[in-house]
């Protein structure tokens, strides 16, 4: 299994192309690839072209891609600017099957998720995925997934840089699409391991659900949601407390046995809104009665602990041989105030490891055996030889 990873800013997607191919030759040699996984900046008006321009250059190599806003690719994160990313895998006793699901498939899997083998055909180790946000539901289609392919990791992000419906560009195959969602069903000798770094850091203690409604958070631990959230902050301390009104999140434990949940132990949600006569704040997912949920915070400085530690953790297994990076729109050099920190920090730990990926509008990974839309997140696919 070999891998390598090229980025380039040429005038035209052609250019682009070629520039790119002379870097990946130079680490390839004369290994033709069977994978290419491309992020192309929309600012190409060529952008539709690019099936057939990786056709003529890696013939025989399957694409998957999209457009996105801010690329990563050669050791660097893009923001703001043209660019390609592309990231070619040699993939010996890997199967790979590309597929793209439109309006009419994602609708029939709303109504029946059993239906999902029949669209992607197969049994993977794995799925990449990448959404078009304005014409896929994305929790939908997770959670048809995770019905379908329980073990498989679910990893990818939704596509950036558009405004709205119809102006995103999915690449699988010889295809590019401009609504629904593509996919990369991955299978045989390889193995995908997903690292999923939120960024936040728990404050206060552990609470208990006591009253909820769908999104709705009504009662912790028998008092206001909102009364026993602004008690939280109260006892905690000046910096915790900034931090809070910042950037206040709510974490919720995704297994109720873990007596003291962690890093990784909790889905990270947003506080959309409050009713402060009420005590009832709005969260971005669903609640559960009984569900133990403590309060979070991010910052520059979290984020980056907790990708590093992650990371740390991943190294364990050994060195993976690419890495495919969805991080956040709001991570980047606006979270961090440098450029290329994320990719950066994977190959601090990984050193030369080929790593590819782009900015996303919403990043898909697991937590906790289940898989979820997050935000202000960065998911890794870590491929290893299986």
């Amino acid at each position: 299994m070999e891998w390598a990873s090229a980025i380039a800013n040429d005038d035209s997607l052609a250019d682009a192309l070629a520039t790119i191919d002379g870097s990946i030759a130079t680490r390839l040699g004369e290994s033709a690839p069977d994978l290419i996984v491309a992020f192309v900046s929309p600012e190409y008006d060529e952008i539709t072209s690019l099936p057939e321009l990786v056709a003529a250059r890696w013939p025989g190599a399957l694409l998957f891609g999209c457009s996105a806003s801010g690329i990563i690719g050669g050791g660097r994160e893009v923001e703001r600017d043209r660019g390609v990313s592309v990231t070619a895998g040699v993939l010996p006793g890997v199967s790979l099957r590309g597929f793209h699901l439109g309006a009419r498939e994602l609708a029939t899997l709303t109504a029946s998720p059993l239906a999902l083998p029949g669209f992607v055909d197969g049994d993977p180790d794995a799925l990449l995925l990448l959404p078009d946000p304005f014409s896929c539901d994305s929790e939908k289609l997770l959670s048809a997934c995770d019905i379908v392919w329980p073990d498989a990791p679910k990893i990818g992000g939704l596509v950036s840089g558009t405004r709205g419906a119809g102006e995103a560009v999915l690449f699988v195959g010889g295809e590019a699409h401009r609504e629904g969602v593509v996919g990369l069903a991955i299978s045989g000798a390889v193995r995908v391991d997903a690292v999923v770094a939120q960024g936040c850091r728990p404050v206060g203690p552990p609470m208990r659900v006591t009253r909820c409604q769908d999104n709705l958070l009504i009662e912790l631990d028998g008092e206001p949601a909102g009364e026993r959230v602004q008690r939280a902050y109260e006892e905690a301390t000046e910096d915790e407390q900034a931090l809070m009104r910042a950037s206040l999140f709510v974490g919720v434990a995704m297994d109720d046995a873990i007596e003291q949940p962690g890093r990784g132990d909790f889905v990270v949600r947003n506080i959309l809104g409050a009713d402060p006569n009420r005590g009832i704040l709005a969260i971005s997912g669903r609640l559960m009665e009984h569900q133990r949920v403590q309060l979070q915070v991010r910052d520059a400085q979290t984020s980056s602990e907790d990708l590093a530690a992650l990371l740390s953790a991943a190294a364990s297994d050994g060195n993976p041989a690419a890495a495919l990076l969805f991080s956040c729109l709001g991570r980047g050099r606006g979270l961090y105030g440098v450029p290329d920190h994320d990719v950066g920090l994977v190959l601090s730990q990984f050193e030369g490891l080929p790593t590819g990926g782009f900015f996303c509008n919403g990043e898909i990974g697991p937590v906790g055996g289940t898989s979820f839309v997050h935000g202000y997140t960065s998911s890794i696919a870590l491929v290893r030889p299986g």
